[in-house]
């Protein structure tokens, strides 16, 4: 039998041996059960890690997703300047030789396109870059410690 650490808070789930609150691991110190999580809560130094680490994790999720969104603009943005250049050369080459002034404002006007949707979906993934930056260290202040004035 393994000498309680603190104030009994329940009993391993396995073997009933009281678990303190002062325990000093995420087990059983008997067996080596893991402790739930309404248990480890319970537990001032364990609770403190759990919040630490939930935190990480969503800071982690939260970097990921950003990631894949400035990904998917910059992916949209190229993709579709390459499909506009292409049109205009499917234009280009289905005119032969008689080029009206329509179809010259035609490819002006799809390669404009491209150009212009390109530029917005590099702007907004530097937008989302950004905020994902500020959102991250807003998180990295509210964990810090904050000195005493």
């Amino acid at each position: 039998m393994a000498q309680i650490q603190g104030v009994e808070i329940a009993k391993c789930s396995s073997c009933r041996e009281p678990i303190g609150n002062q325990n000093s691991a995420t087990w059983c110190l008997n067996c080596g059960e893991p402790l739930p999580e309404e248990v480890k809560a319970q537990i001032p130094r364990l609770a403190a890690f759990t919040t630490i680490t939930t935190s990480k994790q969503q800071q982690t999720n939260q970097s990921q997703t950003s990631d894949g969104l400035v990904s998917a603009m910059h992916f949209i943005g190229w993709g579709n300047l390459i499909a506009s250049v292409v049109l205009a050369f499917i234009i280009l080459k289905n005119l032969g030789s008689a080029s009206s002034p329509l179809a010259v404002g035609t490819i002006v006007g799809v390669i404009a396109q491209g150009i212009i949707v390109l530029v917005f979906c590099l702007t907004l993934a530097r937008i989302l870059e950004n905020v994902a930056n500020i959102r991250s260290r807003l998180e990295k202040m509210s964990t810090e410690e904050k000195p005493l004035r």
